[in-house]
This record gives C-alpha cells, sequence and structure tokens, in this order.
C-alpha cells in the first residue's frame, strides 16, 4: 500500500481528466463556442498551473507533502465538477483556472510523495506512479464512453466519478499522510556556491524536453474527442476511444519504463 496509495493519486487525476474531455464537444454545443473560444478556455487551465507553481512548495513546507497530497486531490476532485455546472463562457474559464492551479499544487506534492517514499524504502516506482496516471484516463476514458452512450446528465456522471475519488483517496491516504521532506534547511553560507548557470543549464535543457512532450500530450488531450467528433464524423461515444486508445499506450510505455 506504500506504493499503491500514492499512485492511486495519480490515477485519480487522469480518471477525471479522462471524464471531462469527453465533454469538451458537449461544452462546445451548450455556449456555442469556436475553436478558437475553447482554446481560450483551456488555456486558462495551464494559466492555473503555471501560477500553482511558485507557491507549492511553500505550503508543502508549512503542512508537509503528505497532507498537500491528499489536500489537493480533494480540492481537485471538487474542481472538476465547476466546468460543467458553468452557466456562462466566463464561468467555464474560471473554473478551468480554478482546476489548473489546484492540478498543479497536487501534481508537485503527489511527486514529491513518491520521490521521499523512493527514498525511504530504496524502491523506484515513479514511472510505474506516471503508468497509474496514464491507467486512470483510459478507465475514465473507457467508463465516459459507455456512460455517454447511455446519455446519463453529465453533471451526475461527473459527480459519481468525483465523489468516488474522494471517498477512495481518503481510504487511501493514511499510508502517505505522514511523509514530509526533512530537508528543508538553510545553505550553508560557507560552502561553496556554484555560478548561477551551472544550475539553470541543466534545467533548461529538461523544461524544453518537457514542454514539447507535453505540447503533444496536451494537444491529444484536449483535442482527440473534438477532431474524431467534428473532422472525422465518429459518434460522441466513439470519438471517446481516441482519448482511451492514447492513454492504453501512454500506460503500457510507462510500466514499462
Amino acid at each position: 500500500m506504500a506504493y499503491f496509495a500514492p499512485s492511486w493519486v495519480f490515477a485519480s487525476i487522469n480518471i477525471m481528466v479522462g471524464t471531462w474531455v469527453l465533454y469538451l464537444p458537449h461544452i462546445k454545443a451548450k455556449f456555442a463556442l469556436s475553436d478558437a473560444e475553447i482554446g481560450t478556455a483551456l488555456f486558462f487551465t495551464s494559466l492555473g498551473l503555471v501560477i500553482s507553481l511558485p507557491i507549492v512548495p511553500r505550503i508543502n513546507k508549512k503542512f508537509s507533502e503528505g497532507r498537500s497530497t491528499r489536500m489537493g486531490i480533494i480540492l481537485l476532485a471538487l474542481a472538476f465538477n465547476l466546468p460543467l455546472m458553468a452557466t456562462n463562457y466566463l464561468g467555464l474559464c474560471v473554473s478551468l483556472m480554478v482546476i489548473g492551479i489546484l492540478s498543479g499544487f497536487t501534481d508537485i506534492s503527489m511527486n514529491a510523495v513518491v520521490s521521499l517514499t523512493e527514498e525511504r524504502e530504496g524502491q523506484n516506482f515513479m514511472s510505474a506512479a506516471h503508468g497509474f496516471f496514464s491507467l486512470g484516463g483510459f478507465i475514465g476514458g473507457g467508463i465516459g464512453s459507455l456512460v455517454i452512450a447511455q446519455h446519463l446528465n453529465p453533471v451526475w456522471h461527473m459527480s459519481i466519478i468525483t465523489g468516488s475519488v474522494i471517498i477512495s483517496n481518503l481510504i487511501l491516504s493514511k499510508h502517505y499522510l505522514g511523509i514530509k521532506d526533512h530537508t528543508y534547511l538553510a545553505a550553508d553560507s560557507t560552502a561553496a556556491k556554484p555560478k548561477p548557470f551551472q544550475k539553470i543549464l541543466p534545467v533548461i535543457g529538461l523544461s524544453m524536453a518537457a514542454f514539447i512532450v507535453m505540447m503533444n500530450e496536451g494537444a491529444v488531450e484536449h483535442w482527440s474527442t473534438l477532431f474524431l467528433f467534428e473532422v472525422v464524423r465518429l459518434s460522441e461515444n466513439s470519438a471517446a476511444l481516441g482519448f482511451v486508445m492514447f492513454s492504453l499506450t501512454m500506460t503500457l510505455g510507462r510500466f514499462l519504463g
């Protein structure tokens, strides 16, 4: 359970994402949005994520990575109900920015929990944890494609999914709640400090690689369902299978990692 509990947080996030993206055609039709308008709305998710980045380490330092992870996944689950409940375009954009902020908070905290658990247990399971993330997309998209065919109200569908996520994570969180990074110490002023570029150049290289990967992943995640529904002219539940197959192959790649 020391490995599964934090991995389930990864899976939980993408179960909700995999459910949400299936309703992008519904959202687009509901507000009569153009491609540019739906793209702008989705941009607010990324904006929220960027806003959260400098804040999360301070919150983790105060509450611990374990507690932050539990708090993050519960708040994120509640937030995922907002876009489908939005009554106007502004409400949609604001709700997606809230999701972005809480997603960044949860992402950083849960990765820290996995990293600290690896150090404590002497086991490497970061790739497997990310495999659970992709598995979550497969689960959320797979269930969603079946639910859409039954014409269940989107708000009820998301509420059931987020409620299940909250309950399951409240049960499992006891296995990582006490995890905290104890290395927050003041830097030794007498130690030789590396030159700034010695630190920043490797970060820039890794950041560019991450940017390219995430740009492609985000494009598939947010646009594949719309593409298959509007351009390829598949039914709404069949269009959902594009993201499902993407998640399946991502899951295989990450578990092999």
